[in-house]
């Protein structure tokens, strides 16, 4: 199982989430290229924080088209693991524009 991992590159959406970050952690550990996409939150105190620098991470919104678009083609993925959520579900009903 982990010589499937080894030189792949994997796009995780909510990098930065408790899960996600998580997956990043055992991703690399694995040899794993993790590129991620990240709600830019303000939080004091998180463990992507500690990890940030082992993947190549872009913040922004995953309802942007562009910046999708520019990360599939900077990262080119093998595997995409779409972790993004509002961890909210009330909240997730009443979604601003």
């Amino acid at each position: 199982m982990e010589r499937f991992w080894e030189n792949k590159t994997v796009l995780i959406t909510g990098a930065n989430g408790f899960k996600g970050s998580w997956l990043s952690i055992w991703l690399s550990n694995l040899g794993v290229k993790v590129v991620g996409l990240s709600k830019h939150v303000d939080c004091t105190s998180n463990i992507f924080d500690n990890i940030n620098n082992n993947i190549l991470n872009f913040y922004g919104d995953i309802n942007d088209d562009k910046l999708i678009n520019f990360i599939l083609s900077e990262s080119n993925p093998d595997i995409i693991i779409h972790m993004a959520a509002q961890p909210l579900v009330l909240a997730s009903y009443f979604r601003s524009s």
